[in-house]
């Protein structure tokens, strides 16, 4: 082939990309808040009734065990009675994506307002469902910085890897503006305890009081923002689904043995009375979040971007620092900071996947590049075993035999004081591309249970990574019969170690 002809083809291929992209509708969208005197739903008088001791303090209640996550949610679609605002990054075309469809869908039947707002990245297979439930009279869709080409999103990336590449990483679901869940939990059966293989240890939090309004404020900014589009205004479907589309997904979901299985493990009384079933503690608390034009750039933003924010809420450690991060890229500052830290007496550890446990085998490429710093920092890093036991954040109560083989958790706690849950790793994704929020409380009791689990059950699930003579790395197991160094990334195989390996020399940082 001659230069000539690659030039001319290539030149073709960028003209083919070019007729093919697509273009945003320009539209007016109509706003639409949170409903106010949440005290007048049934959730709102039990949130009410519950004795709140100070006027600032939010009541919360640690949800680790996946199950119990799962079932908060289907009993707060059950018991609304006014609206239901659900933000997620991630809502998977499976067993538990579709009986939570199926809850919110009973929800709008008895006249509750649903607004269902997702990011657009992972909604491939979805657009039919979207499109069926959007056309219900109480139901709303919208989708945050969607692909203007449904069926060939690749060019969208090539054409617009920058913007296509932000997205928007935040999760709330709040009912009658009186109830919300907030942290790291995406909607799925790797969620919800359902799934017999890559499962996730993940960590939500239960909320009533004064924080509600805040989420459902955040909520309000990006349902209303310009990058949020009517599901109707950007989905065309090839063969468009019919009326009855929902109505047989339902009850093919219902029937199945599967979903009649896992629905029978559930709490019952949780799925009657969730704030009934489950004690709550009371403390003052921030919400920390990014603003929805972080999609465009953090120019200009700054103190306002999430992780600044967080610096400022959670203060600087003075003894003990204690952090979970699914995924763990930290920049050279920041591994300085630490280093201080640490020198002044603070004991930092963090809690991380290991290479063989990650589900994104790239995304631990740059925690590769930055674990030998972090251990020269004086930072004990501990990596989660692959195909360990859910740890359970928050909770004794044993899960499903086999769950939680992968870390998903973004949690951290300071000092005994301060804990925060929310959807940001410790990553550049987070720091620059992705939106992102969490809530910081004020409570010894939530912060020193995290603090007991790092002190009591972390060599349960991880390895701590060691770093001795000619800065070689091993991996220390304890097990009942004593402890096993490993010399290598335990359990990965060559290929991960390989591909992590390449991609951790790659110029790709920042995107991970």
């Amino acid at each position: 082939m001659t230069g000539t002809t690659r030039a001319v083809l290539a030149l073709g291929l960028v003209l083919l990309l070019a007729a093919c992209a697509g273009r945003l509708p320009e539209l007016d969208r109509v706003p639409s808040r949170a409903f106010a005197e949440a005290e007048t739903t049934g959730l709102g008088r039990a949130a009410a009734g519950l004795g709140r001791p100070q006027a600032d303090h939010s009541g919360f209640h640690l949800l680790g065990n996946p199950r119990t996550a799962f079932a908060v949610q289907l009993g707060l679609a059950a018991a609304a009675e006014r609206s239901l605002d659900l933000q997620y990054y991630t809502w998977h075309d499976d067993t538990a994506g579709w009986l939570l469809f199926h809850a919110v869908h009973q929800a709008a039947e008895r006249g509750v307002r649903v607004r269902l707002l997702l990011d657009d990245l992972h909604t491939v297979g979805l657009d039919r469902a979207l499109l069926r439930l959007d056309a219900h009279p109480s139901i709303e869709v919208r989708l945050f910085n969607p692909f203007p080409n449904r069926y060939m999103r690749l060019v969208d990336l090539v054409l617009d890897f920058h913007g296509s590449n932000r997205r928007m990483h935040n999760k709330s679901f709040t009912a009658d503006s009186a109830v919300s869940i907030a942290g790291g939990r995406n909607i799925g059966d790797a969620y919800a305890g359902l799934a017999a293989e890559g499962a996730f240890a993940d960590l939500d939090i239960l909320a009533v009081g004064p924080i509600v309004e805040a989420v459902a404020g955040q909520f309000d900014a990006y349902w209303n923002s310009v990058h949020a589009y009517p599901a109707a205004s950007i989905i065309r479907p090839w063969l468009r689904p019919t009326p009855a589309y929902l109505a047989g997904r339902f009850a093919r979901t219902l029937e199945s043995d599967a979903a009649a299985a896992y629905l029978a493990s559930l709490d019952a009384a949780i799925l009657a009375d969730p704030l009934g079933a489950l004690a709550l503690e009371w403390a003052p608390a921030r919400l920390i979040v990014d603003p929805p034009a972080k999609i465009d750039g953090v120019a200009g933003i700054g103190p306002d971007l999430v992780i600044p924010a967080l610096l400022v809420a959670m203060g600087v450690p003075v003894q003990r620092l204690d952090i979970v991060s699914a995924y763990l890229v930290i920049s050279r500052p920041w591994i300085d900071t630490f280093a201080q830290w640490v020198d002044q007496g603070v004991e930092l550890r963090i809690l991380t996947n290991s290479l063989a446990g990650i589900d994104v085998p790239i995304a631990h490429a740059g925690h590769l590049a930055r674990r030998r710093p972090l251990l020269l920092a004086g930072v004990e890093v501990w990596e989660m075993k692959a195909h360990g036991a859910d740890p359970h954040f928050g909770e004794r109560a044993p899960g499903p035999p086999g769950s939680g083989g992968t870390l998903h958790a973004k949690a951290a706690a300071i000092d005994g004081r301060r804990l925060f849950v929310g959807s940001l790793n410790l990553d550049q994704r987070s720091a620059w591309l992705n939106t992102e929020m969490g809530i910081v409380i004020e409570s010894p009791v939530l912060a020193q249970g995290l603090h007991r689990f790092f002190d009591e059950r972390l060599t349960e699930h991880a390895y701590r990574v060691v770093m001795g003579e000619e800065s070689r790395l091993s991996w220390i197991e304890t097990t009942p019969e004593g402890e096993i160094h490993h010399d290598r990334e335990p359990g990965a195989g060559l290929l991960r170690w390989l591909g992590a390996g390449i991609a951790a020399i790659l110029p790709i940082h920042w995107l991970l």
